[in-house]
């Protein structure tokens, strides 16, 4: 706090002039540096006989505190002109009755509780991700208000905002939401209805935050009652829960005579304070049980709550830094920042338009996404703050969407995101977190199997966990093997199924998955012994058996194992769980471009395949451009499938004898209805072809250029 003083040096003998209040308000809007201001003129003040005492908001539409000051000057002066005032420098607004004498630059307005708001709409049922699971959401809503004066609506209207989007958008139950609102249930004035802070439209806060008819706010914004709250919350939470905290109104930074270090506060009702300090240490108990805590903050100074609350393992964002105010928006109706976090969260804005917040398309609006379009969208110069420990748990941690505390997965594909069910990724079977090498030498690209020179390889899997904590070691990884084809069961892994006497599959091995950090993953490398079956087959010309499907499985140790049928698909297995993955390619040598795929049916009745090419991020279209892509079909086989039913978009022609072709001119071409009859494992026509991907419904491989 400082004092400035503009004076003039008069002659003792000068006559003194009476200063109006008119003019002692110019004398004192040509000395304040700021220009967008409220000015008012000070009710009782000690010696106000010899002054006019002003209060001057320097900040109209920041949330307090900020700079503001107490100008005075003396009612008679030897020489108006020179003028004679002095501004002390403050950052809280007074405890003194004032009356608006002039608010020239800086306008109010009544804005009141809005209420003429647009319906939420609730997310579909297919994006709660929590959905049979354990976890539950609960919040803490905060508005201090610190008093009726300061109180002003828009605060309110922050507060059912983010009410109505907890409950009608994500369906949080009303019992799991604790909202403390300055003074409470008490039905006292509390509440000022204009961006002004003189008081002429008081009125008690409504209860009812969304207009339901029925009691929303339980609590008062005091110390002791967020302590109720807090110590209520600790017995109902547990690990597998989210706990968030909303905090709008005033801050302040101070000194907290608990740490006797200055931090920033959230300033309460009735003047009370809370610090940053002692809100870590409220939250303390909940991160011992290993509760996921999320936090948004939308007052002045908020930033100084970032640290020592991601210190702690939340998730933080904050309107503005510790040294920085925070702004309403330009009409008063919110909060700038914390209404563009709400927009986001929401999906939409306070007029109904649709906003994309949802960065990555998986139908979750994380901690990180709502903080990202809220700094792109605050139109106040205020600096929003974020931080998350584990650094990458906001990226995932949604109100749809709570992420366990550990959660060991495999990828499917380079667009599978660990949190949407399998069934929605079309390529499947070619896992880039599972690959094969000839040596163990730390590449991560996938070879073909050298069955000539080599009595081993080296199958690489790469294992996330998208759980909060460290996996402890529990979980094992299991890795098999089978003929690359467009259709396998887990009996195929069984070494007694065969193909024209060689082996249809088998078992690589076991082993330990290490400790993986949170949102983090690890390669587990196995070594695989080479059938020597398999390179004598390799030398068979009746049969291709030189390309491999591998399938890895995490098998969580301290838990019994899933039962699992022998004629279990394993496409299935993979579509059904982010547990299972693998690679089911085949490759082509580029000097033939030609391949023979396995089709197989170990069941009793025949099997209809359909092959259609399927991107796995390339452009299908693109493709075809560059590659003439066809099927070979034997005539005989043609007539029989043709007199089966059997349809095709392809253009057809015979292109030598006994052999009809089927070129793919575009990504919707197909050849449906390819019979295979059970017990059988039939060869597919020839593919012409440097990198396509066939399936028939889920299923399919990849064909790759050989490395």
């Amino acid at each position: 706090m400082g004092t400035i003083l503009i004076a003039t040096i008069c002659s003792i003998h000068a006559i003194a002039e009476e200063v109006s209040v008119e003019k002692a308000f110019e004398m004192v809007a040509a000395e304040i540096p700021e220009k967008d201001v409220n000015v008012y003129l000070c009710k009782n003040y000690e010696d106000k006989e010899l002054y006019w005492q002003f209060f001057v908001d320097a900040d109209p539409m920041a949330n307090w505190g900020h700079k503001c000051y107490i100008a005075k000057v003396l009612k008679n002066q030897t020489n108006i002109s020179d003028g004679l005032v002095s501004l002390q420098e403050h950052n809280f607004f007074p405890d003194i009755e004032l009356e608006e004498y002039k608010v020239n630059i800086g306008a109010t307005s009544t804005n009141g509780i809005i209420t003429d708001c647009v319906e939420i709409k609730a997310l579909p049922e297919g994006y709660n991700f929590n959905a049979g699971r354990p976890g539950k959401n609960y919040a803490i809503i905060i508005s201090g208000g610190v008093n009726k004066r300061i109180n002003y609506s828009r605060y309110w209207n922050d507060c059912s905002l983010i009410y109505r989007i907890l409950t009608k958008r994500y369906r949080i139950e009303k019992d799991n939401i604790y909202v403390a609102i300055s003074d409470g249930t008490n039905q006292d004035l509390d509440i000022n209805l204009t961006t002004s802070s003189l008081y002429p439209h008081f009125a008690s806060s409504s209860l009812d935050l969304d207009f339901d008819g029925e009691d929303d706010t339980r609590f008062a914004a005091t110390n002791k009652e967020i302590a109720m709250i807090f110590e209520e919350l600790t017995e109902r939470l547990t690990a597998d829960d989210h706990l968030f905290i909303y905090v709008i109104d005033h801050g302040k930074r101070g000194l907290n005579i608990k740490t006797n270090q200055t931090e920033s506060c959230i300033c309460l009702w009735n003047e009370e304070e809370l610090y940053a300090s002692d809100l870590r240490d409220m939250l303390l108990p909940f991160r011992n049980k290993g509760v996921a805590i999320s936090a948004v903050f939308g007052q002045c100074y908020s930033g100084g709550f970032v640290k020592p609350l991601s210190n702690i393992g939340c998730v933080v964002a904050a309107a503005c830094g510790e040294e920085e105010f925070s702004y309403g928006c330009s009409n008063g109706q919110y909060d700038e920042f914390v209404l563009a976090w709400s927009t986001a969260m929401c999906g939409m804005d306070v007029f109904g338009n649709k906003v994309s917040s949802d960065f990555d398309g998986n139908n979750i609006v994380s901690m990180e996404e709502a903080f990202w379009y809220a700094l792109a969208n605050d139109k106040a110069s205020e600096k929003p703050k974020y931080s998350s420990d584990p650094m990458r748990v906001g990226k995932y941690l949604a109100f749809n969407y709570i992420p366990p505390l550990i959660d060991m997965k495999l990828r499917d594909s380079d667009s599978d995101n660990l949190i949407l069910s399998n069934n929605i990724i079309r390529c499947s079977w070619d896992s880039p977190d599972i690959w094969l090498r000839n040596s163990d030498d730390g590449i991560e690209v996938h070879q073909p199997v050298n069955l000539l020179n080599s009595d081993k390889a080296y199958i690489n899997v790469r294992v996330f966990n998208v759980g909060r904590t460290l996996n402890e070691g529990n979980y094992r990884l299991d890795v098999k093997w089978a003929l690359a084809g467009f259709e396998a069961q887990k009996r195929y892994f069984d070494e007694d199924i065969d193909v024209n006497n060689y082996p249809r599959g088998g078992n690589i091995g076991s082993i330990e998955i290490p400790v993986v950090e949170p949102f983090n993953s690890e390669v587990v490398c196995i070594e695989w012994s080479i059938p020597d079956e398999l390179k004598f087959a390799f030398q068979n010309e009746d049969v291709k058996i030189d390309d491999f499907l591998f399938y890895a499985e995490i098998v969580q140790t301290d838990l019994p194992d899933a039962p699992s049928s022998e004629t279990t698909d394993v496409y299935a297995e993979v579509m059904k769980n982010h547990r299972a993955a693998m690679k089911n390619v085949v490759f082509v040598d580029d000097s033939e471009l030609t391949s023979q795929l396995l089709m197989g049916n170990p069941g009793n009745a025949t099997v209809y395949y359909a092959i259609n090419l399927l991107s796995d991020g390339n452009s299908v279209s693109d493709f075809l451009n560059e590659y003439n892509f066809s099927i070979q079909m034997p005539q005989s086989f043609y007539d029989k499938w043709r007199g089966a039913g059997g349809t095709t978009s392809c253009k057809t022609s015979f292109v030598k004898k006994g052999y009809m072709n089927f070129m793919f001119n575009s990504g919707s071409d197909y050849i449906s209805g390819i019979p295979v009859k059970g017990g059988r494992f039939r060869t597919s026509p020839d593919f012409f072809n440097q990198k396509a991907q066939c399936c028939s419904s889920i299923c399919g491989y990849c064909l790759k250029n050989r490395i």
